[in-house]
């Protein structure tokens, strides 16, 4: 496809899509270089930008893939729909589906021992949510922390990266 400035903007379909399929996700291709990583950046953020993202006035060549050159349609679109389908918050949120309910050899490990010692599925959503808004984080077994009685900025914003990188990330991948 096309972006609002005329860049090329390339992606790959999350699924398998039919002639006659109304919808269409898609995730957008990423490069090696940090800052252009991905120039559509929707979703979770505070700061977005589409000047990356495929624009709703022009048309998207849909293909089987790089091995059929030449190959695909056409498709004007109705309608163009960018936000997030990752962030780091649902990596905590999504993890009993993904590491306890609905994955091969589920549950997994790691994720089990987590649960066990915090007892609640979304202990790193807890625990980054408590960390950012200054409140009390009760977990149901073990690891609570009141950071509304330690609230000083620099031990909430450690507390928040650090849970967000070690709690949420580490466990995800």
């Amino acid at each position: 496809g096309t972006s609002a400035r005329g860049w090329p903007v390339l992606g790959k379909a999350y699924k398998d899509a039919s002639r006659g399929d109304t919808v269409l996700k898609v995730q957008y291709i990423t490069s090696d270089v940090q800052r252009t990583y991905v120039m559509c950046r929707v979703g979770g953020l505070d700061e977005t930008t589409e000047v990356g993202c495929f624009s709703p006035a022009e048309k998207l060549l849909v293909s089987p893939g790089a091995g059929c050159p030449g190959c695909g349609d056409l498709v004007d679109p109705e309608a163009v729909v960018n936000k997030n389908g990752r962030t780091l918050r649902g990596f905590s949120t999504g993890a009993r589906a993904k590491m306890w309910e609905s994955c091969p050899g589920c549950p997994y490990e790691h994720y089990s021992q987590f649960y066990e010692y915090y007892g609640n599925f979304d202990y790193a959503d807890m625990w980054v949510s408590g960390a950012l808004a200054g409140t009390t984080v009760d977990f149901k077994t073990n690891g609570d922390a009141d950071f509304s009685a330690v609230n000083d900025n620099a031990t909430r914003r450690e507390a928040a990266q650090k849970g967000t990188a070690y709690m949420n990330v580490w466990m995800y991948v």
